[in-house]
């Protein structure tokens, strides 16, 4: 919102337009930015790993999750349009905080709050990432997946606090790796893979309980196929094509398909 305030303020005349290159020379740098900053809408998501703390959660996780999207994205554009209204594509480029960068053309002293905000802002994130990530633990192993102590809940609270601390202690491990490009592209390339699962189960759910109650039912069907998550499935692999297949990648890749098999395996057993 400061971005946004401080783009509406400007009062000397717009930047003139940058040289743009060509739909086909733009798309390979546009589809890779989109496969790195597909972590920035992860958020949304951990949405649903709170529906047992909710009301009404037929309704309510549905209005949150589109209601919240739809607000962001039209943040994002205003912000994306703003920045370069008030500095150049070169500028930013070369800069490590383009948003600072951005905005002291307008108000020279305003980086240090912008500074502050980005800090409470990422702080939160963690925050909702590790609590939507610990209800996730915490179902796991109250379903036998996991070792049962993650399901022990704290008598006064209520809440899963041994597998808050086990989230915790996890994402602390990744504290060394201090590269963000290095943590953006392990995130986003976590969840493309785990998102494709999702709606690969969507599909197979269909046609092997059909009849079974849900409380939510994704809409557009043709005989029987569910036509959103197959549009999504190809949309996930195009952006999957266009990462940096580097051996951290990779690495996650195969932590990912290993955890996938040991579930696998854990409900064969049932």
């Amino acid at each position: 919102m400061l971005v946004i305030a401080a783009g509406l303020a400007r009062e000397t005349p717009a930047l003139a337009p940058p040289a743009v290159a060509t739909p086909v020379e733009a798309q390979p740098a546009i589809m890779a930015a989109a496969a790195l900053l597909f972590f920035v809408y992860l958020g949304f998501e951990e949405i649903a790993n709170m529906v047992e703390e909710v009301r009404r959660p037929a309704r309510d996780i549905p209005l949150a999750l589109f209601a919240s999207m739809a607000i962001t994205t039209v943040l994002y554009v205003l912000v994306a349009l703003d920045v370069v209204h008030m500095a150049t594509p070169a500028e930013l480029a070369a800069s490590q905080a383009p948003l600072a960068t951005a905005i002291r053309t307008v108000w020279p002293h305003s980086g240090n709050v912008l500074s502050a905000i980005a800090l409470f802002a990422t702080a939160n994130t963690v925050l909702i990432t590790v609590i939507a990530t610990s209800r996730l633990a915490f179902s796991m192993a109250r379903d036998g997946e996991i070792h049962g102590v993650v399901a022990r809940v704290h008598r006064r609270r209520q809440t899963p606090w041994v597998a808050a601390m086990v989230t915790l202690a996890m994402t602390a491990v990744l504290l060394p790796v201090g590269s963000v490009k290095v943590l953006a592209e392990l995130s986003s390339f976590a969840a493309l893979v785990a998102f494709i699962t999702v709606n690969l189960a969507l599909i197979v759910l269909r046609y092997k309980q059909p009849y079974h109650r849900r409380p939510f039912r994704v809409p557009g069907t043709i005989a029987g196929l569910p036509i959103l998550p197959v549009l999504a499935i190809g949309s996930i692999v195009v952006l999957l094509m266009h990462f940096d297949w580097q051996i951290y990648l990779a690495g996650a890749l195969a932590l990912g398909l290993a955890a996938l098999a040991f579930l696998v395996r854990q409900w064969a057993r049932r």
